[in-house]
């Protein structure tokens, strides 16, 4: 078989494996185009098989999907090496581009299976240590917060996280029946609750829900 068979049957063969693997996590190519940060012709040149990825693109789309970089290129058949998957994303994306949240952690590591089984993607995914106690009785200083960036509030109440500055604050947030909405924390006397207008909810740096909350002794 030549070289060149070869490589048009490794571009064909990463092509099929990325369209299975963004099928598996249910992103659209747009999604992947945003996860990964590319243009999207740079994306979809692979997976039409025109172009094939060098080995730093393997490592940055395994990086978010949380798959095997040798596994597109056909080193392995294992989608995924490991059971387990570590949060260490300490970044997240707003308005004004890119910022490194001071109080992210990766300590965190969780299965798999128990993520999709709530419905969470690994690059969806930060996780955010408390740095306060205006969450206290729900969540304690120094506790863990796993945030969904994927869900953003709705018609019902619940607990988000909130970008100020470098740090990330939770608080619940809760519609009311005139249209607008509710910031509030557990520690109400310390922190009083603020209402906003819709317009004045959506120019708040909201990253996303908090999904999981892992207490300390």
């Amino acid at each position: 078989m030549s070289q060149q068979s070869d490589r048009q049957d490794k571009k064909e063969l990463i092509a099929q494996r990325l369209v299975e693997v963004r099928t598996h996590l249910g992103w659209s190519i747009r999604d992947a185009v945003e996860a990964l940060g590319y243009v999207r012709s740079r994306y979809t040149n692979w997976e039409l098989g025109i172009r094939m990825p060098g080995y730093q693109e393997l490592e940055d789309i395994g990086n978010v999907t949380g798959c095997n970089p040798g596994y597109f290129v056909g080193w392995t058949n294992r989608m995924i090496d490991s059971s387990y998957v570590v949060l260490d994303r300490t970044t997240v994306k707003t308005r004004g581009g890119s910022i490194t949240v001071q109080n992210a952690t990766d300590v965190a590591a969780y299965r798999d299976d128990y993520l999709a089984e709530k419905g969470l993607k690994p690059s969806s995914i930060i996780t955010v240590k408390a740095e306060d106690d205006a969450m206290e009785g729900v969540i304690s200083k120094g506790d863990l917060a796993l945030i969904d960036m994927s869900r953003k509030p709705d018609a019902v109440r619940d607990l988000f996280a909130i970008l100020v500055g470098d740090r990330i604050w939770l608080r619940w947030i809760r519609p009311e029946i005139n249209g607008s909405y509710t910031m509030s924390a557990e520690n109400s006397h310390q922190y009083p609750d603020e209402t906003l207008t819709t317009e004045q909810l959506q120019q708040l740096n909201i990253i996303g829900r908090v999904a999981i909350i892992e207490h300390e002794r």
